[in-house]
């Protein structure tokens, strides 16, 4: 289950084997928090971008074709939002993208290889698990039903494979009894079918697509306890087996992202013991896992995005409770970690949850869910340049 007195020491780093390297290219910052400049960068790199139509939580944030940033879903306080906005980096504007039929807050939303989004499941009004799904159509600007999931389910994962079709995998229906199963989306026919099912039941897991065409899930709570087991997906044979090692820590609420080299990165989340600051990393090719090192802090619920330069952003997530929140951009290398402080800086409360995606010279890192009892009371937007 997920700890209730969860607040957030947002920390940025940079993983990665070879080298620290400065980020460059834009970064869009959703949070209520001011955002420090990574070590090694120019003095007073961030600028002002324009901030959200409306606060909204647990939210996704979706990287389109078109370099655009379409934001859905979520709440305000006020309940769950219908609106969908869209951001475009180039005039620093958000506009309109219509709204969805059903109001939903930590559901998926997946790009499609026809540069349409499909919007899974999720929490809706009255706390009720939805298993409709929604497409948006940038180009008419409008959203439309498609066929619905078999399976209501929130805390789930989607991954797009190889052949167009989205996998989405466990989750719950009703927490903390957890889901093993798993279905497939085909767009060209507008149908689901029922995937294998995992050999662990888990919600709050992590997913990711490796170069073999196989998903790995990773972490996950499920039968009243945090999982170490690691499952790999075959979409040819639709089956799951388990991965011959596993996490040396039990983990949920953890991220797990493909590098470059194919092998697997898993940051954060939350273990027997508490809070995680801890990585491990996979490699499909002997089917094992190694120690990655540490982040400088614990995180739940950071998010984890592969970077042109072979490094891996990690930002946000909650810590445990605290008076006063640090920003701690860092650059971690193979040997060592380079960090400068700006702070420590008393923030409105940081959350669980962002959203980051990556491509050509834009990030985006949009929204964060507050965890029980915590609201967001400002949101900045910030842009990074070099």
């Amino acid at each position: 289950m997920r700890p209730s007195n969860m607040a957030g020491e947002c920390v940025l780093n940079l993983f990665t084997r070879v080298s620290s390297k400065t980020l460059f290219g834009w970064v869009l910052v959703a949070m209520a928090m001011t955002v420090a400049a990574p070590s090694g960068a120019a003095s007073s790199p961030w600028g002002p971008a324009h901030a959200l139509p409306t606060q909204r939580v647990g939210s996704t944030a979706t990287l389109l074709l078109s370099g655009q940033v379409l934001v859905v879903g979520g709440g305000d306080g006020g309940g769950l939002l219908p609106e969908a906005t869209r951001y475009d980096p180039t005039s620093n504007t958000w506009s309109s993208a219509g709204s969805l039929a059903d109001r939903r807050g930590s559901h998926t939303a997946t790009l499609l290889p026809s540069g349409k989004v499909i919007v899974v499941g999720g929490l809706g009004i009255n706390d009720t698990n939805l298993n409709s799904v929604e497409r948006y159509d940038p180009t008419s600007n409008t959203w439309s039903f498609v066929a619905s999931l078999a399976t209501r389910r929130i805390a789930h994962t989607a991954t797009l494979l190889p052949s167009g079709k989205v996998l989405v995998v466990g989750g719950s229906n009703n927490i903390p009894a957890a889901l093993a199963s798993a279905e497939l989306y085909d767009p060209a026919s507008n149908t689901w079918t029922p995937a294998g099912s995992m050999l662990y039941a888990r919600y709050d897991h992590a997913a990711t697509l490796l170069a073999s065409g196989k998903v790995l899930v990773a972490g996950g709570y499920g039968n009243n306890k945090r999982i170490s087991r690691v499952e790999l997906y075959d979409p040819a044979s639709n089956t799951w087996t388990l991965s011959a090692g596993q996490l040396a820590t039990a983990r949920s609420g953890n991220t797990a992202t493909t590098l470059p080299s194919g092998q697997v990165l898993v940051v954060g989340g939350f273990g027997p013991s508490g809070y995680l600051a801890s990585a491990e990393r996979y490699d499909p090719a002997s089917d094992t896992w190694t120690s990655a090192g540490s982040l400088a802090a614990t995180r739940y619920f950071p998010t984890a995005t592969l970077l042109p330069s072979g490094q891996v952003l990690v930002v946000g997530g909650a810590a445990p409770a605290a008076p006063s929140f640090t920003i701690q951009p860092q650059i971690r290398g193979h040997r060592q970690v380079r960090s400068r402080t700006r702070g420590p800086s008393t923030l409105p409360a940081c959350c669980p949850r962002v959203w980051c995606w990556w491509r050509g010279d834009l990030a985006a890192v949009v929204s964060l869910p507050p965890p029980s009892g915590m609201t967001i009371s400002s949101t900045t937007i910030s842009r990074q340049h070099p």
